[in-house]
């Protein structure tokens, strides 16, 4: 391509001979000193109204005798203010010929001057233009200006393309080439290919077919072919190949990106490109398919579940979803990348929002939440913890839900709160026993008193019985209550099971309804056992409770002892 672009675009001038103007020409002068053209001379008069270039005819004294509309355009003057006036007069007529001393050599040379000069303008702007000096007879001067500013402009322009595509061709990180068509000639080559193949730029000029080396000898009739058909096409292309080094190393994960070129009647006349070396970014793309893979294991083999969600151009979407959040939402699967909340189960939406149909405040608010959720069929206890995710510049571009089951921890603390109340109500149950118990002893002390001073055959003494009977009962159930809410320590002590269960009886049955039957069916070669009568109390208490909701109006509830011999028990506790 330099060898184009050191070529100059350049321009044929035209010599205009003094036989070409139509001589001769009649000039006659004025009454004002002025002159005026003949009508004689019909071709220097179209010469001076066709031509698109400047020009001026001159006498002897540099008095300007006509010029053409185009002089005037050029010269900011009108055609008549310019008729009469000396060319010394006319500013930049005059330093465009004192520039090129062009009116003293027309002196001195009789044959036609022809000079290219270089002057600024008025505001300092390049100006350039050719300037042809010819006698044309009778003292006069045909000067003919042609206006090569946008030439030098051009040649300007060129030259800052030209810096513009080598600064390009030393900056790409990638070997830039061009190449012309259709005879397919390497015109450069950046000196990457050094770094990359191990060849010198300089080496590709007197060895042409060093490109075709470039590519890896298996690769090297797919490569060509492919060229001349994406060459076909007209339109950019990509190949990619296996490269070989100088040092015959392979150089795998190369591409080659192509541009044809069109001159302007639409013919391909040069292409150009660059090879990228691929190898780095394949290399990260491989650990980044690593990354992702162990970070979807990761995510699956926790005890949580995770789900990030986005907006997106249709809406709020899932951008992650693990095993485990498909589990505790009875998914048969992960919710998919892309999924529309919208569209997703009516769990995700809850576990997301609450149950709130607002998606896009929620999903892109800067708020973190940690707090209990409860799903139905069936019942599930989930706490949810979420907290926006930020991108690079700290705005909000999605939320992030992590999910735990918490429905045994939930059961089991709900069971603590009842036992405690259960405890805080025995404790208040004792107290009232004791105060009661104290007014039952002062019932039993007096009927007992009234009693022993009612002889046996007096008709009030069967009733004082049955006072002291009924107090005497109520005192065992106050006292069997008062032993079943008393915290003491445990102790290890020889226990008679099925005294425990008697001196239960009345506190089972009142915990029982009125229509349930109660019997015991206690075996009486049961023998002593250690342990502490208290909580062996607290045990059979507990158990009774468990099923009294489980039995019907009318039911009987059993409570037997045996012994039973297995196998491995000592006969004696230690």
């Amino acid at each position: 391509m330099k060898n184009r672009r050191g070529r100059r675009a350049g321009r044929h001038w035209l010599i205009l001979p003094p036989l070409a103007l139509g001589l001769p020409r009649h000039w006659s002068a004025s009454s004002t000193g002025g002159t005026s053209r003949g009508t004689e001379d019909h071709g220097l008069q179209a010469l001076f109204e066709l031509t698109a270039d400047p020009v001026l005819v001159l006498d002897q004294s540099h008095i300007i005798l006509d010029a053409n509309p185009a002089a005037a355009r050029y010269l900011t003057r009108h055609a008549g203010a310019l008729r009469g006036v000396s060319v010394l007069e006319v500013d930049l007529l005059a330093r465009l010929l004192t520039a090129g001393s062009i009116l003293q050599r027309v002196k001195t040379d009789p044959t036609p001057v022809s000079d290219e000069i270089s002057i600024g303008d008025s505001e300092g702007r390049p100006l350039q233009c050719r300037i042809e000096a010819i006698s044309i007879g009778g003292g006069r001067t045909l000067l003919h200006i042609q206006d090569t500013s946008v030439v030098l402009h051009t040649q300007s322009a060129l030259r800052a393309v030209e810096q513009l595509h080598d600064a390009l061709f030393q900056a790409l990180p990638a070997v830039a080439w061009t190449m012309a068509l259709p005879e397919e000639r390497l015109l450069e080559i950046s000196p990457l290919v050094e770094r990359l193949f191990g060849y010198q730029p300089a080496a590709f000029r007197p060895q042409p077919e060093l490109w075709d080396e470039l590519v890896h000898p298996a690769d090297r009739e797919r490569v060509r072919a492919e060229f001349r058909k994406g060459l076909g096409a007209g339109r950019p292309f990509e190949i990619h190949f296996t490269g070989m080094h100088r040092d015959h190393r392979d150089l795998p994960h190369l591409v080659n990106r192509v541009v044809p070129v069109a001159d302007e009647r639409g013919f391909l006349d040069r292409c150009e490109g660059f090879i990228e070396d691929q190898r780095a970014q394949r290399h990260l793309e491989v650990e980044l398919r690593a990354t992702e893979s162990n970070l979807r294991h990761t995510l699956d083999s926790i005890s949580s579940g995770v789900l990030v969600v986005r907006p997106g151009p249709r809406g709020v979407e899932v951008v992650l979803c693990n095993r485990r959040l498909a589990d505790l939402l009875r998914l048969d699967e992960p919710l998919q990348r892309g999924t529309l909340l919208s569209h997703a189960p009516e769990a995700a939406r809850e576990i997301v929002c609450g149950g709130q149909s607002e998606f896009e405040r929620r999903v892109t608010s800067d708020e973190t939440r940690d707090e209990i959720a409860e799903l139905r069929d069936p019942h599930r206890v989930l706490r949810r913890y979420a907290a926006p995710v930020r991108g690079a510049d700290g705005g909000v571009v999605g939320r992030i839900i992590t999910v735990e089951d918490v429905t045994s921890s939930w059961l089991m603390h709900r069971r603590l709160t009842h036992a405690q109340k259960m405890e805080s109500m025995g404790r208040l149950a004792g107290g009232v026993a004791h105060d009661f118990n104290n007014l039952l002893g002062t019932v039993m002390g007096f009927g007992s008193l009234l009693l022993e001073q009612t002889p046996e055959g007096d008709p009030r003494r069967e009733p004082l019985l049955e006072i002291v009977h009924a107090a005497d009962r109520a005192s065992r159930l106050t006292g069997a209550l008062l032993t079943f809410s008393r915290s003491a320590r445990f102790e290890r002590l020889p226990v008679q099971l099925n005294r425990v269960i008697e001196d239960s009886y009345q506190l089972l049955r009142s915990t029982l309804e009125p229509s349930v039957a109660l019997e015991l069916k206690l075996d009486p070669a049961l023998p002593p056992m250690l342990g502490d009568a208290l909580l062996l109390q607290q045990i059979v208490v507990n158990l009774v409770q468990e099923v009294r909701d489980r039995l019907g109006a009318g039911g009987t509830l059993r409570i037997s002892t045996r012994v039973e011999k297995q196998k491995g028990v000592p006969d004696e506790a230690g």
